[in-house]
């Protein structure tokens, strides 16, 4: 009795973890080349993936619950060629379309049609105000950091590390990190730090956006981490101007003592059917605002205490060119994700940790 308990619990929150993922859709119709006829029971299969459907008597299909990612879609049927499709664009809540023409040929077997997709100048099936970036457009992207990034997508202004959308104030701005919220409840402003190397994408919805998304009046930006590979794959990033003393010029430019160290590892675990993604951060900055100041020195400023009470003096007073002491900034921040793909059960854990120090000026 027991055991046919825990099943049935199981089985009622299955749909809890199926309906909580954000993912996308697949869907097309297949026609005979020459005829133009749609053909039934053709097979379409995600490369590497547990995830694939047949088409229908009018040559249709659809691939439900598809992960954000980039996935190679492989179709076959027996008396055609088969096609290989490579790198379609699967987005969150983003129905992405595909049709194909098959062309007979024998039974001898031969190579498979090679077609690479092409990601469309519209997407018909999106209706809101969406900006959309994905990892190979963040790769090629000369700015650093989520809050730069957003800063370049339309209805969009960044100042002073604040996000404001459409003009709204910087805590009416929805933050979703794979479909759940991270705003911070005391001022709603984001409360976890996304790690650059991470993102699989991320949208910036600047208006019609559905009930889904709440307590945001300017805007909503949601963002999708990456899931694990199929292999092991291990990635490094390190950067820094610590090449010259605090305040101090080299080649030209003032150093704020900043570095950013990124560390990045994905691959199964254990079994092909559960894959683990994990990147980590630490920032360190001796000055958090990047500015081009003009450095100072005072020597022997007399304080005559009319104001205070107490006379004083200040043997040197310095401040270095475009530097401010004691204004740092430490940050430690761990994001990840856990693929558990037994399909037609198919559920992904994720998670963001950040520790943030900050200095304040003396």
């Amino acid at each position: 009795m027991f055991r046919k308990l825990i099943i049935l619990f199981i089985v009622l929150i299955t749909p809890i973890f199926v309906f909580a993922q954000s993912s996308g859709k697949i869907v097309g119709i297949i026609h005979d080349l020459g005829t133009g006829e749609p053909l039934p029971g053709v097979n379409i299969t995600l490369v590497n993936n547990f995830l694939g459907a047949t088409t229908d008597i009018d040559g249709y299909f659809v691939i439900l619950n598809v992960p954000v990612g980039n996935f190679d879609m492989e179709v076959t049927y027996v008396g055609y060629k088969s096609v290989l499709v490579k790198g379609i664009r699967v987005s969150a809540d983003v129905t992405s379309e595909h049709n194909f023409d098959l062309e007979p040929t024998t039974l001898e077997l031969g190579e498979a049609i090679v077609v690479t997709a092409e990601r469309p100048l519209v997407e018909k099936n999106v209706t809101s105000s969406i900006s959309l970036v994905t990892a190979e457009e963040i790769e090629k992207l000369p700015v650093r950091g989520m809050t730069a990034l957003i800063g370049l997508q339309r209805s969009v202004v960044v100042q002073d590390d604040q996000v404001y959308i459409r003009g709204s104030r910087d805590d009416e701005v929805g933050y979703y990190l794979n479909g759940a919220s991270v705003n911070n409840p005391l001022n709603n402003t984001a409360a976890v730090h996304v790690i650059q190397e991470a993102v699989e994408e991320f949208q910036v919805f600047a208006g019609d956006y559905t009930a889904d998304f709440g307590g945001a009046n300017g805007g909503i930006v949601r963002t999708e981490l990456k899931s694990g590979t199929p292999n092991y794959h291990i990635s490094a990033d390190f950067q820094t101007d610590k090449f010259a003393s605090e305040g101090e010029d080299f080649l030209g430019t003032s150093t704020y003592r900043y570095h950013n160290a990124v560390l990045t590892f994905s691959g199964p675990l254990l079994t092909d059917n559960i894959r683990f993604f994990l990147a980590g951060e630490n920032t360190s900055r001796g000055d958090r605002q990047v500015r081009f100041s003009e450095g100072f020195k005072f020597t022997n400023l007399i304080d005559d205490g009319l104001i205070t009470g107490y006379p004083d003096t200040v043997d040197v007073l310095e401040y270095p060119d475009g530097f401010t002491p004691g204004n740092e900034q430490e940050r430690y921040a761990l994001n990840s994700t856990l693929l558990f793909d037994y399909s037609p059960y198919r559920f992904r854990l994720g998670g963001a940790y950040t520790y943030e120090k900050i200095g304040s000026p003396t």
